[in-house]
């Protein structure tokens, strides 16, 4: 499984800024690859019950299969998990991935990334049985 960190900052609960002033590309392998988008808090109240959701369509040969809600104290961060699958896609393939991070009281941020697909970092040869 491959680990990745997107760093991105909530500013008074109105505005979420990717920390590039470009969008960042996220290289991921084909199979399961995990996110963590660190979040940081800059308001002088919590964020409750952080989770992430797709804005819009994601390519056909990615999906997200796991989050994992976080709060955010005032003035803290914290790292939110998310679970993504590539599937079956040719190495140097790339799409966009926009996503929206809501917290329990309505409130929402979006952001997105570029993916790319990378080869496998390793490869592993299993035994032949059963055959």
């Amino acid at each position: 499984m491959r680990r990745i960190c997107l760093g991105v900052t909530l500013i008074l609960g109105l505005a979420l800024s990717v920390q590039a002033s470009s969008l960042p590309v996220l290289e991921l392998e084909p199979g399961t690859n995990q996110i963590s988008i660190l979040v940081v808090n800059q308001r002088k109240t919590a964020l409750d019950s952080v989770d992430v959701a797709v804005n819009s369509d994601l390519p056909g040969w990615l999906k997200i299969t796991g989050t994992t809600p976080v709060d955010v104290p005032a003035g803290a961060e914290q790292k939110l998990s998310l679970d993504l699958q590539v599937g079956e896609v040719t190495p140097g393939t790339s799409g966009e991935l926009p996503l929206v991070l809501k917290n329990r009281t309505g409130h929402s941020w979006q952001v997105k990334a570029l993916v790319k697909v990378v080869p496998p970092s390793r490869y592993e040869l299993l035994p032949n049985f059963p055959n």
